[in-house]
């Protein structure tokens, strides 16, 4: 369904709205004018978290995936980047799947993994609610991960891996002003881990 993903007045975000299709391109002496169904706010009235990084921020579920990303200055940025036209979506495991796969691993199998490629294989350059990924990507569709492996979409809340692992959202999604944010049962881990 169409809608106005953000407006900026003098670079400052405004919140979403959704098209009247029915009143599209009416003219006006000096213009043309869209009817929406909401109020653009700016994004300082706006009580969602500014960016997908903010949000994981504001929740105590996300120590162990927040430490990862702060050791990486260019997915911090990625999370945070309010400039990108498509959003983006982080499908997030959270502390007790990280936990739950640190207990499957020796030490020798996680000084092998390159944490960086884990951690790009959770999130994607497009903002993809949940009805985006059930209408657009459900069992059909690849979703292409910001390491260039694809994640396939079962239902609009289970995702195979290119792995051949099986995980499923715990939540509810999560809206920022830049994208989403999906809970995670587990770490998704790509083909290619290595350093």
């Amino acid at each position: 369904e169409p809608f106005v993903r953000s407006s900026r007045k003098e670079g400052e975000a405004f919140s979403s709205a959704t098209l009247d299709l029915g009143n599209l391109n009416i003219e006006a002496s000096n213009g043309i004018v869209h009817y929406i169904n909401a109020v653009l706010l700016p994004k300082k009235l706006s009580p969602m978290p500014a960016t997908v990084y903010d949000m994981l921020s504001e929740k105590g579920e996300f120590t162990i995936l927040l430490s990862l990303i702060d050791s990486y200055n260019d997915v911090k940025s990625d999370l945070q980047s309010t400039t990108q036209e498509s959003g983006i979506t982080l499908f997030a495991p959270n502390d007790k799947a990280f936990n739950k796969l640190l207990g499957k691993l020796t030490d020798e199998e996680l000084a092998d993994i390159n944490l960086k490629k884990v951690l790009e294989y959770h999130y994607t350059d497009q903002a993809l609610s949940r009805e985006n990924i059930k209408r657009d990507f459900n069992n059909k569709e690849l979703i292409t991960m910001a390491n260039g492996e694809t994640v396939k979409t079962i239902g609009c809340i289970k995702f195979k891996t290119a792995t051949n692992q099986y995980t499923k959202t715990t939540a509810h999604q999560r809206r920022a002003w830049n994208g989403y944010v999906h809970v995670l049962k587990d770490v998704m881990i790509p083909a290619d881990t290595s350093k």
